[in-house]
């Protein structure tokens, strides 16, 4: 799993209270951009659930606090939108990290040629554009998963790749559990192992 919180619209209310490393969430209603901000969603699902609200992190640019929690496969609570004690109402406040793996183009490529998402720069072309594919891939992947596949630097990266990702943590306020179980499935369909999605700290954090 990406993380030890995620939402569900769906979940049965619990007769016993809920425990701090796995809580069962049954929002009231759905999140809407035009209704809540990510804050407002937060505090919405808080009132709903008792919830451990940690202190920020103490963060010194050029440290090593969250370089040391990461990568990880469960995403530190501490970075957490849910569960941070945030300011800022798309929690710009906790350092940025993204759950992804590896950035591996031979792969990547053969999963969206076999899922017919392949694309060439003209049609009497006899191969696929890689640059025209990875455009229909970003745009057909919101489509079918709501949300935004890309690349991005990170600390720690094997080999000093680039990460393929699909959220971020400051995402992950308005997600349930839906949105993670695709990028599991992306991922695995993709020809990545079950232990190979991680969390990563952003480039331009360092700290």
């Amino acid at each position: 799993m990406s993380d030890s919180l995620a939402l569900t619209n769906n979940a049965k209310e619990s007769a016993d209270p809920p425990s701090s490393s796995s809580i069962p969430f049954r929002p009231v209603g759905n999140y809407s951009p035009d209704k809540y901000t990510p804050a407002q969603w937060v505090e919405h699902i808080r009132a709903c659930y008792p919830i451990h609200v940690h202190p920020k992190l103490k963060i010194i640019r050029g440290g090593d606090t969250v370089k040391k929690m990461l990568p990880a496969r469960i995403l530190p609570p501490q970075l957490h939108p849910l569960r941070v004690d945030s300011e800022h109402p798309r929690f710009e406040d906790i350092p940025l990290v993204w759950f992804g793996v590896p950035f591996e183009r031979d792969r990547v490529f053969k999963w969206a040629l076999r899922r017919g998402w392949g694309a060439k720069e003209c049609p009497e072309d006899e191969e696929y554009d890689m640059l025209c594919t990875w455009r229909n891939i970003v745009i057909k992947f919101y489509e079918r998963y709501k949300m935004h596949i890309r690349t991005r630097d990170v600390f720690g990266a094997p080999y000093g790749k680039l990460l393929l990702t699909f959220y971020s943590n400051r995402e992950m306020a308005t997600f349930t559990t839906r949105h993670r179980d695709d990028a599991d499935k992306v991922f695995k369909k993709m020809g990545y192992a079950e232990d190979e999605p991680k969390w990563y700290l952003d480039i331009r954090e360092d700290c």
